[in-house]
């Protein structure tokens, strides 16, 4: 009957499950633009790989044992696809890889422990990523410039990065009967059209400390609520410099470098350089990035050398004045020290060098500890650029 039909645009079969079902006939209908297939037996979905106008499949398998997507890979039109498969354990989603026009993918599987999601990174028009009763403990998201949805709904992860959203176009974010302990909210505070954010239950969030003493700076509405609630703690600049990082590595590789060599004198005019940029209120472990990113990877590794050098500079002299000053000075607390000390700059590093009493003059306020302030910029983007330190 269905090959009747070749100007058939959309097709429900099975409200309630069929027993069997065969989709050959539907080969016929050229003009297919959205299937609903529900069915206890397998069902072969080859059929569908000659719908060259096929946009949309929702296929409720909940006896399947397996479901082969490949006829969905040379499809040019496929927009949508749902899988409700109660005993699915496994689901390849690599021909999705092909589906460059995947506008939404949403996925409820209550046997599925694990599922690669690595196909999805080629889908750049993704708007909607759904997770639904799918017991996965890692989630790997990508940069979905076009992402408007996220919705996870018992979905027990450990962790979740949200570093690749930074630059999407997310308006919701669902996060329902989940057991993560706590979130690092960063990534999604330039988002201005985030504005339904959703958590249940409550969990600890976190945020960098810039946004939580200046909230004026968050473009999300829906960020800026639970900080004005005051739901938000403070952490550390970690998570803002792997937003950066990201953003430098979807950039343009740098093609030119005002630092071509790296010697001491352009190694402080580098740090001294970012400090200046810093003023303004912004952030000098950000700038030293940005700086470091321009850096050839032999000038870069010149650059690391010549840290740990300094670094070491400040001997025991220094260390027991510090200790003194400030009533104690753990090598963890000595070590944040040194950091804090030379990214205030050449003069004031080796003056500090040469002359360790100069400390009590400056008195126990004087003194700055900044965990990470170079070394963590410094570290990402060896890593990122493929130094070896």
């Amino acid at each position: 009957m269905l090959a009747k039909a070749p100007n058939l645009e959309s097709l429900e079969l099975g409200r309630n499950p069929l027993r069997t079902l065969d989709l050959a006939p539907l080969a016929q209908c050229s003009h297919l633009e959205g299937l609903v297939a529900t069915a206890e037996a397998p069902v072969d979905l080859a059929p569908l790989a000659a719908c060259a106008n096929l946009r949309w499949l929702h296929v409720y398998c909940q006896q399947w044992p397996a479901l082969d997507l490949m006829p969905l890979a040379g499809l040019a039109h496929f927009e949508s696809l749902y899988v409700n498969g109660t005993v699915l354990t496994a689901l390849d989603l690599s021909p999705l890889a092909h589906c460059t026009t995947l506008r939404s993918f949403s996925l409820h599987c209550p046997a599925m422990r694990q599922v690669a999601l690595s196909p999805l990174a080629a889908c750049a028009q993704l708007e909607t990523f759904s997770l639904e009763h799918t017991p996965v403990q890692e989630l790997e998201l990508f940069t979905w410039p076009n992402l408007q949805r996220l919705n996870l709904l018992r979905v027990p992860l450990e962790t979740l990065d949200l570093t690749p959203l930074y630059n999407s176009k997310l308006k919701r974010f669902w996060f329902v009967e989940h057991t993560l302990a706590e979130l690092d909210l960063t990534p999604l505070v330039g988002l201005e059209t985030l504005d339904d954010v959703y958590f249940k239950p409550a969990l600890r969030l976190l945020l960098d400390e810039v946004y939580v003493y200046h909230p004026e700076r968050i473009l999300s509405p829906g960020v800026r609520r639970y900080v004005d609630a005051g739901a938000c703690l403070a952490t550390g600049r970690f998570t803002r410099l792997k937003v950066l990082l990201h953003r430098l590595m979807q950039s343009p590789s740098p093609t030119a470098t005002p630092y071509p060599t790296m010697d001491a004198a352009t190694f402080w005019r580098l740090i001294e350089d970012a400090r200046s940029a810093a003023t303004g209120g912004g952030d000098m472990a950000s700038e030293l990035m940005r700086r470091l990113w321009s850096l050839p990877p032999e000038t870069l590794k010149r650059f690391y050398d010549l840290f740990w050098y300094v670094m070491s500079l400040p001997g025991d002299d220094v260390h027991r004045t510090v200790y003194e000053v400030r009533g104690g000075c753990s090598d963890d607390d000595f070590l944040d020290f040194r950091e804090w000390l030379l990214a205030q700059g050449q003069q004031i590093f080796y003056r500090v060098v040469n002359e360790p009493q100069v400390l009590r003059v400056w008195g126990e306020d004087g003194l700055g500890f900044e965990e990470g302030i170079v070394s963590m910029p410094l570290y990402q983007v060896c890593k990122a650029r493929g130094v070896r330190v």
